[in-house]
């Protein structure tokens, strides 16, 4: 379903189609409606399908509308049809006086970008990293013989997973959602900071609560605002708290906890050191960074994924070394992962690049908007030198459900299709359910 705006049904279906990468022919145009039902104009033209309806809502349905769907007669007119061809079409039936009118998909969306294409690039034509080194372009060993041999626990276990929520962070529903579908007993804890007394009564709370958790999770938003040069920064620096740093580290050390950061929780990880390194660093001129996405704005879209090593717990779990691509959810301004090449290279041989991004064929990308931030070596993940620490970009919470694996047929419903039956795309890694189960 899509609401009719100022652009008419033209601007609803247009949108509807580029969406779902289908076509459409119209051979109706509603003009009016009263409280006896939808009506149209003897005179049509093609200006008609111009005009705002404001309350219409176009519908695409299998069902026959008025005789199956239980609207009230005349409150619905059938309008056209979906069409596989890749193209919009109106064909006005009783209508002779005005042509039949074709435009492919491609050149609607090109119609589309292009109007604010010199403030709004739709890429920055930047050229990041051509080609890659052999290095970026191999998997991991350890995914290898995980794939021949996918032996995964079952447990019945229900670790205490602590999602902290700072100021700016607006990711905690989804990432709770996923760790409690995966069996975990989720807590949030809103982290206040607008007296000192309460900044003080925080960090106690954190504290306290990290000392009863095994799995430690920081959720995407936008911390502090982002600003200045935010990427995570208020968020790493509240773990580099000496109490803080103190029970991470216990956690991990003692305990054998695990900590996962999702895109601004990314940020944070990699600013600590927790990713790559394993524990928590003052910064330094040699240590990889995230920074500003080379098109030099925020990015919101869908992208595709491989996974590059299943040294970590976060990949022990069926749709995580899923031999598919994946689909995911990404929404960032700073998501480029900078890292000297000498690094990169020991982090491809070490196993601790967990993921990249790809083109529609799985090769690493090193252009957008395949690689839609620019990351460098196309990384997408990067874990620890024990795997135990996990920090991507891209949101997988996002896209779990219900189904097989923690799968949805509903999420990203018109991208990925059907998430269990699709031979090329997998949209589900459940890297939530993977950590759930390392607690045996």
């Amino acid at each position: 379903m899509y609401p009719v705006g100022a652009g008419g049904i033209a601007e609803a279906v247009t949108k509807m189609a580029m969406g779902n990468r289908l076509g459409a022919e119209i051979n109706m145009i509603p003009t009016s409606c009263t409280a006896q039902g939808w009506h149209r104009n003897v005179s049509n033209t093609v200006s008609d399908l111009f005009t705002p309806l404001y309350g219409a809502i176009i519908v695409e349905t299998e069902l026959q509308l008025e005789a199956e769907s239980g609207f009230v007669n005349g409150t619905v007119m059938k309008i056209g049809f979906v069409q596989n061809v890749a193209e919009l079409t109106l064909t006005l039936d009783g209508y002779s006086h005005l042509p039949q009118v074709k435009v492919t998909l491609a050149e609607a969306e090109k119609a589309w970008e292009s109007k604010l294409a010199g403030v709004f690039p739709t890429v920055s034509g930047k050229n990041i990293q051509q080609p890659l080194p052999d290095f970026a372009l191999a998997v991991h060993p350890s995914l290898i013989e995980k794939r021949k041999n996918p032996v995964f626990c079952i447990t019945a276990a229900t670790p205490r997973v602590l999602i902290p929520v700072f100021p700016g962070t607006n990711c905690e529903y989804d990432m709770a959602r996923a760790f409690t579908l995966a069996g975990a007993k989720t807590k949030t804890l809103v982290f206040r900071n607008n007296t000192q007394e309460a900044l003080a009564d925080s960090l106690a709370q954190l504290r306290k609560e990290l000392q009863q958790t095994q799995i430690f999770a920081l959720a995407g938003g936008f911390s502090a605002g982002d600003e200045p040069d935010g990427s995570g920064k208020f968020i790493a620096n509240v773990l580099r708290e000496a109490r803080i740093a103190e029970e991470i580290i216990a956690l991990l050390e003692k305990r054998d906890g695990l900590v996962l950061g999702i895109c601004n929780g990314f940020q944070a990880l990699i600013k600590t050191g927790l990713i790559p390194f394993g524990k928590i660093m003052e910064p330094a001129e040699d240590m990889p960074t995230l920074t500003f996405n080379t098109i030099g704005r925020h990015i919101s879209r869908i992208v595709r994924t491989r996974m590059v090593s299943a040294i970590s717990p976060w990949a022990q779990h069926p749709s995580v070394i899923d031999r598919r691509i994946h689909i995911i959810p990404v929404s960032h301004g700073e998501g480029r992962i900078v890292v000297s090449n000498s690094l990169a290279e020991d982090l491809f041989k070490r196993g601790q690049v967990f993921s990249q991004y790809v083109d529609e064929k799985g090769i690493p990308a090193v252009a957008e908007p395949d690689n839609p931030n620019g990351s460098l070596f196309a990384i997408e993940g990067l874990t620890s030198p024990d795997g135990r620490v996990l920090g991507k970009m891209g949101h997988s919470e996002r896209a779990i459900g219900t189904g097989m694996n923690g799968s949805s047929g509903d999420l990203l419903k018109n991208v990925a299709m059907d998430p269990v039956t699709n031979q090329n795309e997998n949209s589900c890694e459940n890297i939530f359910a993977a950590g759930v189960s390392y607690f045996k």
